[in-house]
């Protein structure tokens, strides 16, 4: 069974409007100027479409993780399953915060992943990311039972 994952942008949210906004201003600048927008274009590609995903193969015990450049350019690692690494459940803060009351934070952008650790305990890659730890504890564990490995 072939498990898909989509693990987001790799320039975030301010990345991909920045991306997006230079990838349209160097789509009209080529009408006029070929090579400052043909830049502007690949600049704006590179950090408006460039993104993250995995796919765990559990029949063949496997996980490819693959980073698409500019959305069409794959740049791939695959690391096969072996006796004693681990999965862990790790919560990502990565977009915003504000101070509130100048003390405590809020986040914004909160999800918790999944992450392969090989041996030693060392991050190897993620491999899910979810929006709720429920839904994180509950797959982890069906991954956890499925690929025979501990959590």
């Amino acid at each position: 069974m072939k498990i898909k994952n989509n693990l987001g942008q790799s320039f975030k949210t301010g990345g991909t409007a920045m991306g997006s906004t230079l990838f349209f201003a160097g789509m009209m600048i080529c009408y006029y100027l070929s090579l400052a927008g043909l830049v502007l274009v690949v600049l704006g590609a590179l950090a408006a479409f460039t993104n993250e995903r995995s796919v765990i193969d559990t029949d063949k015990r496997f996980v490819k993780y693959t980073t698409w450049v500019a959305g069409i350019i794959p740049i791939m690692k695959k690391v096969n399953f072996e006796k004693g690494m681990s999965l862990k459940m790790k919560k990502v803060r990565k977009g915003h915060s504000i101070s509130t009351r100048g003390s405590s934070k809020a986040y914004f952008n909160e999800d918790f992943r999944i992450i392969l650790l090989d041996k030693g305990g060392s991050k190897i890659m993620d491999i899910q990311k979810f929006n709720s730890s429920a839904k994180a504890g509950n797959s982890i564990q069906e991954l956890a039972r499925l690929l025979d490995m501990k959590y």
